[in-house]
């Protein structure tokens, strides 16, 4: 047992599997602060702070109490009164508390990446422009495109998109450039955006392109994309099938066919309206960085089965065409729909929040997802078949439909979210914040202590030196998260090449942009599984 402050920890007796009961086992939960929103889209920024979007909260019968701030006139002069509290909060998870993040306009359901200098772009959102007060819903998608600065915490600007677009997914390419994706049109037509376009600053005026995969499925709704190691094209996956953007002119280069009996399509439905949390799995050096995309469970393609798969779909995006699904050999404990997936400094992953039953929507206080799936489940790609997924800590807090999952920069893992917490719409936005530490941060293993790193930009494929204390095994570099509605979009993890020296550690970058993009990253010394 350990010692808990009832105030602030989610002790066993909210929780009638124990799981928080053997920390050095199985992690434990804390709540560590309130993120002032439902935090529906999170960010890591580089300075270790979480960019959290949510939505008014009109349904609250009130003003949202957390995230208030004074009318004040925005530097375009437009005078900013948001009487039901502001959409966009700043997170601090060391000292727990957040700040108002005031935006000018709804982008709720908007795609968020992180750009080279730090800043967070992203694009499109919720077209009711009425944050002072209700305007009668989801009346239309955004073409706005915008940008976070977390040195000045503000938000600026720039050209507007070809098409409004509500839940769309974007990628950042080698060049600068960004693809935006699909989306809809709007909260009320909910009509699929079957097409792309590419902003490149600089150029005043995106290039639109039809994308023949979001036509084919209909499901425009985040369809998730990675950039591929080693071509710099963009792997898109997209309801049951996938393909691959050209990033020079967004053309599809490789097409998944479908089939009569639709074998060499995914099982399931893993996009859209019965999401599957999706990773891309560590790469290694010396495994060629490899890239295998994972999603883990998801739904059935029969509508009246609600019932979440327990199974995980795998794909090596780095393979020639045509591509090929298969299936991890272990399955999860339990189905999973709408969940998150949470790369780890030593190459495990989380599966965190969503349900064992149903799919995304609903409303406040109105979920279409039942059984809550609390628990922590760890997945381990390198443990032996019959052992890869592992249970670990649960929490009383039911994260259904718009939550998230960071990863933080001191190696815990933040849970946020919902607006779907109660069936009563006056308590069901979630603005709790957990913080997941995992039982390798909590056995007594002493965590590596970094001494210094380069200053300045690291070059692709260069040797560099990192000093530290302790027991060093392992390195790990990382991308930080940027996801929502089960959809990551920027997340990864190499394990590069190294040398260990006498309180030193040599260090081969990775080989070029296509494997980690210019910017911002984090790097883990590990002492086994356990990281600086």
């Amino acid at each position: 047992s350990f010692d808990a402050a009832p105030a602030t920890t989610i002790g066993f007796r909210l929780n009638p599997r124990e799981l928080n009961y053997n920390p050095t086992e199985l992690g434990r939960i804390d709540v560590i602060g309130n993120s002032g929103v439902v935090c529906i889209a999170a960010s890591l920024l580089p300075d270790g702070r979480l960019s959290c979007v949510a939505r008014p909260e009109y349904q609250r019968g009130g003003p949202n109490p957390d995230n208030i701030m004074a009318p004040f006139v925005e530097a375009n002069g437009r005078y900013h009164n948001v009487p039901y509290g502001e959409i966009g909060s700043i997170f601090d998870p060391i000292s727990g508390t957040h700040q108002p993040s005031p935006v000018v306009d709804n982008i709720f359901c908007h795609a968020a990446v992180l750009d080279a200098d730090g800043t967070l772009f992203t694009a499109g959102g919720d077209g009711d422009g009425q944050l002072e007060g209700p305007a009668g819903g989801l009346l239309s998608g955004l073409n706005t495109q915008r940008s976070f600065d977390y040195r000045t915490n503000q938000w600026t600007y720039g050209q507007e998109m070809r098409m409004t677009r509500w839940y769309p997914s974007a990628v950042r390419l080698v060049n600068g450039s960004f693809i935006i994706i699909g989306g809809l049109t709007s909260g009320t037509s909910y009509l699929p955006q079957k097409n792309l376009e590419f902003y490149n600053p600089g150029v005043p005026v995106n290039t639109l392109l039809p994308s023949p995969i979001l036509d084919f499925t209909g499901t425009a709704g985040y369809p998730k994309p990675v950039l591929i190691p080693g071509s710099g094209h963009v792997f898109l996956f997209a309801y049951q099938s996938y393909a691959v953007i050209s990033k020079v002119d967004g053309t599809e280069l490789e097409r998944e066919q479908w089939t009569p009996n639709g074998d060499n399509l995914v099982k399931g439905r893993r996009s859209g309206d019965y999401i599957g949390g999706n990773c891309l799995l560590p790469m290694h050096a010396s495994r060629g960085y490899k890239a295998v995309f994972a999603l883990f469970g998801g739904g059935e393609v029969d509508p009246y089965n609600q019932t979440a798969r327990n199974d995980v779909a795998m794909i090596t995006i780095t393979d020639p065409a045509p591509k090929k699904w298969y299936y991890e050999t272990d399955l999860m404990p339990y189905g999973r729909v709408v969940s998150d997936c949470t790369l780890q400094p030593n190459g495990k992953m989380l599966i965190t929040n969503g349900a064992r039953l149903g799919y995304t929507g609903g409303n406040i206080g109105l979920p279409n997802m039942f059984a809550a799936a609390n628990d922590i489940f760890q997945y381990d790609p390198e443990a032996p078949v019959g052992s890869k997924f592992k249970v670990l800590a649960a929490s009383s807090i039911r994260r259904f439909y718009h939550s998230v999952t960071v990863l933080a920069a001191d190696g815990r893992t933040l849970i946020a979210g919902t607006d779907e917490a109660t069936y009563t719409p006056a308590t069901s936005y979630e603005h709790r914040v957990e913080a997941f530490t995992p039982p390798w941060l909590l056995n007594g293993t002493p965590r590596p202590v970094i001494l210094s790193v380069p200053n300045g930009p690291i070059a692709y494929a260069a040797t560099f030196e990192v000093t530290f204390t302790g027991t060093v095994t392992g390195v790990s570099i990382m991308t930080p998260n940027s996801g929502t509605h089960g959809t990551e979009m920027t997340q990864r993890m190499i394990f590069p090449t190294f040398t260990l020296n006498d309180g030193f550690i040599s260090v081969v970058a990775p080989p070029d942009p296509t494997v980690m993009l210019q910017g911002w990253h984090m790097l883990f010394l590990l002492n086994g599984d356990t990281p600086s």
